[in-house]
C-alpha cells in the first residue's frame, strides 16, 4: 500500500468507526521515516501536495507533524489546484492551533505572505472566511502576531484587507481588535478598489446579522476616533468621511446609527473622556436633517455644551456655516441658551450671530425684548451682550433701533 492509500484508509476508518487505529498511524509514520522527503515530494497528484491531502482528510496530528518535519519548507510551500498553501488549508484542519506553529516555524514569512494567484488571498484572508471552531481564534492570533503589520494590511485582488473581510464573515471581536492593534491607523483607513473603508462596508454591504453589525460598528467607529481617521474631527473616526447620505439618512439612523453612536459615546466617556468627539458639529457639517439634529440633542445630554478642538460650540460652528436660523439650528440655539438661563436672543448675540445672517429676524420676532429687555442672568441689554459677541453689524443695528438706550 502506498502512502496516500494508507492515509485514505485510516481517514475512512476514523470517520466510520470514530476510533484511531494506532497501529495504522505507526505504520504511516514508519513509511514517512523510511521514504523520507523524496517520498513526500514524489506524490503523484501534481495538482496538490500530500500534506494538503492529509489535512483535508483530517488525519491524526502526529502524521501532519511528521510530514512537516520530514518534508520541510519545500513541502509546506506546495499548493493545491486552487493555489492554496498548507497554511491556507490549516484553518480547516481540526488541530489548527497545534499545527500552525509548526508551519510558521518551517515556512516563515515566505509562507505567511504568499497570496493565492486566483484571488490574491493570504492565509489570513482565508482564515477570516472559515467558520470559527475551537482554537480557531488562537491560531489566527498566532498568524497575526507572526505576520505583523505587513500581513494585516495586505490586500486581495479586490483591494480588501482582512478588516474588510470582517464585514462579510463572522469573526470574534477579539480577533478584529488584534488586527487593529497590529495594523493601527494604516489598517483602519485602507480603502478597497471601490474606495470603501471597512466601516463603510458595514453600513452598505454587510452580510452579518444585526447584532454582529452593531457590535462591529461600535468597535470600528470607536477605534477610528482613537486613531483620528478622517479629514477632521467631524468625520467621527472616518464614518462621515464619505457616503454621508447613505450612512445618516433614512432608516439607518433609527435602526443602526443612533444606538451605535450612543454606545460609542458611552464607552469613550469611560475610557478616554478627553477624546469625546463633537457629534453635534458633525451633524451640522454633513447637513443632517432637522429630525436627526433633534434626536442628537435628545439622546446626548449636554452635547450642545461640547466644544471642538478650536474651542467652538456647535452654535458657533452653525453660525460660521451660515445655518444658524435653520429649524434644527434654532433647537441648538435653545439647547445652548437654556443651561445658562439665557434667552435665544442673548445667546445668539453672545455667539456673534451676524445681523444680516439671522440676527435681524430674531430681533424682529422679539422686538420688545430686544429693545427693552435685559439678560436676566447678567443684567445686560441686548446690544451689550452683542458687544461681547463682537459682531459690529449687530451692535450697530441694535443701537440704531433706539440710540437713547445707551444712556439709560
Amino acid at each position: 500500500m502506498d502512502l496516500y492509500a494508507a492515509i485514505v484508509s485510516l481517514s475512512e476508518r476514523i470517520e466510520d468507526e470514530d476510533i484511531i487505529d494506532n497501529e495504522a498511524v505507526e505504520g504511516i509514520l514508519a513509511m514517512i521515516d523510511n521514504g523520507g522527503k523524496d517520498l513526500l515530494l514524489s506524490y503523484e497528484n501534481k495538482s496538490t501536495s500530500i500534506l494538503i491531502e492529509a489535512m483535508n482528510l483530517n488525519v491524526p496530528v502526529e502524521i501532519i507533524f511528521k510530514m512537516i518535519e520530514v518534508g520541510d519548507k519545500e513541502l509546506v510551500m506546495r499548493t493545491d489546484h486552487y493555489d492554496h498553501t498548507s497554511l491556507h488549508i490549516v484553518f480547516e484542519y481540526e488541530a489548527v492551533a497545534d499545527v500552525i506553529s509548526k508551519l510558521l516555524d518551517v515556512g516563515g514569512r515566505d509562507l505567511v505572505m504568499v497570496g493565492n494567484e486566483l484571488y490574491g488571498k493570504t492565509a489570513l484572508h482565508y482564515a477570516c472566511q472559515v467558520n470559527p471552531r475551537e482554537n480557531h481564534d488562537e491560531a489566527m492570533a498566532k498568524l497575526i502576531e507572526f505576520g505583523g503589520k505587513e500581513l494585516v494590511i495586505a490586500k486581495d485582488y479586490s483591494g480588501d484587507t482582512v478588516l474588510h473581510y470582517a464585514n462579510y464573515h463572522s469573526m470574534s471581536l477579539e480577533i478584529v481588535k488584534k488586527m487593529i492593534e497590529i495594523g493601527g491607523k494604516d489598517l483602519l483607513k485602507e480603502e478597497n478598489d471601490d474606495h470603501m473603508m471597512a466601516v463603510y462596508l458595514v453600513f452598505s454591504e454587510s452580510e452579518l446579522d444585526e447584532t454582529e453589525i452593531i457590535d462591529l460598528l461600535i468597535l470600528l467607529i470607536k477605534e477610528g476616533i482613537y486613531h483620528n481617521i478622517g479629514n477632521d474631527e467631524f468625520s467621527i473616526g472616518g464614518l462621515f468621511e464619505r457616503y454621508q447620505e447613505e450612512v445618516v439618512f433614512g432608516n439607518l439612523w433609527d435602526t443602526r446609527l443612533l444606538p451605535v453612536l450612543k454606545e460609542v459615546y458611552r464607552q469613550i466617556q469611560l475610557e478616554a473622556p478627553n477624546m469625546t468627539p463633537p457629534l453635534l458639529h458633525a451633524m451640522i457639517w454633513i447637513m443632517a436633517p432637522t429630525d436627526i439634529i433633534l434626536d442628537v440633542l435628545k439622546n446626548f445630554v449636554g452635547i450642545a455644551s461640547i466644544k471642538d478642538t478650536k474651542g467652538r460650540y456647535a452654535i458657533d460652528f452653525a453660525i460660521q456655516m451660515r445655518r444658524a436660523l435653520e429649524p434644527g439650528m434654532i433647537a441648538i440655539l435653545q439647547a445652548t441658551a437654556k443651561p445658562n438661563g439665557w434667552s435665544i436672543l442673548h445667546c445668539a448675540a453672545y455667539h456673534g450671530l451676524p445681523w444680516n445672517k439671522g440676527m435681524d429676524e430674531l430681533v424682529e420676532a422679539n422686538m420688545d425684548k430686544a429693545v427693552n429687555g435685559v439678560n436676566e442672568k447678567t443684567g445686560l441689554k441686548l446690544f451689550m451682550t452683542a458687544a461681547i459677541g463682537g459682531n459690529l453689524d449687530t451692535i450697530y443695528s441694535l443701537i440704531r433701533m433706539d440710540p437713547m438706550k445707551m444712556f439709560l
